[in-house]
């Protein structure tokens, strides 16, 4: 049988260290944050849902909108615990990807990756960087961890790792998967926001004499900075008519070393 899959976009808190700010809706590139990661996930064919904790979505997503459940004796939204556990019980989905709204390089790769690896009895796939940490809100979830999640909303624990801690859950590394630990990035405050509008990617040069290496050089440069999880392109000029990316050429030489 064929499973039903879905991606959420979760609204986050209430942007306190923003002035109370929707962080979903705030813009890299001229783009929404809540725009750049729908646009994503519609290039995976995936129906993408928002859920709405303490904010709605951006007027122009068009994204279905799936409100926290009530918690018996909570007078708001839980958390991100909240919206998992409420966009399972709100929608027929088997498999949920869940990233949250402050994350604006996340890239499709994150979620369809993890939809390869998902095996039946998995719980949950989360992401871990190369610095050891776990990426709970940019991972897949199964309707199976549905218990577990009422079972924390009744004891009021709402936090994701302990909730992790009941489930079976696997972590999937980032450098294994070449999947640039930056596309993590969480804007958070004021100052990581600034930081981010000023990001442009860093350009190397390499230049010399015919037969000196250079192509050599820039192979083993693709090759170890894709083995960290950037990804690379390389332009090459040349002075003369040449058909690229033939056998024997550089440029095929460059996108075999990973550019």
């Amino acid at each position: 049988m064929e499973l039903k899959c879905g991606a959420v976009i979760l609204a986050g808190g209430r942007g306190s260290r923003f002035g109370g700010v929707n962080k979903a809706e705030l813009s890299y590139l001229g783009k929404s944050f809540c725009g750049r990661i729908r646009e994503e996930f519609d290039r995976l064919g995936m129906d993408c849902f928002f859920s709405a904790g303490a904010y709605p979505p951006p007027e122009e997503s068009g994204l279905k909108v799936i409100p926290d459940l009530p918690v018996e004796g909570e007078e708001g939204p839980i958390g991100p615990m909240g919206g998992i556990l409420s966009c399972f019980e709100q929608t027929q989905c088997d498999l949920l990807f869940f990233v949250s709204c402050d994350m604006p390089l996340f890239h499709r790769r994150m979620a369809a990756r993890l939809l390869e690896l998902w095996t039946p009895g998995t719980d949950a796939l989360v992401w871990r960087t190369r610095s050891g940490r776990l990426q709970p809100l940019c991972g897949l979830y199964a309707r199976s961890c549905l218990p577990a999640l009422r079972e924390c909303a009744e004891q009021r624990d709402y936090r994701l790792m302990h909730f992790l801690g009941k489930i079976s859950c696997a972590q999937v590394e980032t450098s294994a998967e070449q999947i640039p630990d930056f596309w993590f990035c969480n804007v958070n405050s004021k100052e990581t926001y600034g930081a981010l509008s000023g990001f442009r990617p860093p350009v190397l040069a390499v230049s010399g004499t015919k037969n000196t290496g250079k192509t050599t050089l820039l192979e083993r440069l693709v090759v170890s900075l894709t083995s960290r999880g950037l990804r690379v392109a390389v332009v090459k000029h040349d002075g003369h008519d040449f058909e690229a990316d033939v056998p024997g050429t550089d440029s095929r030489r460059m996108q075999e070393a990973g550019a």
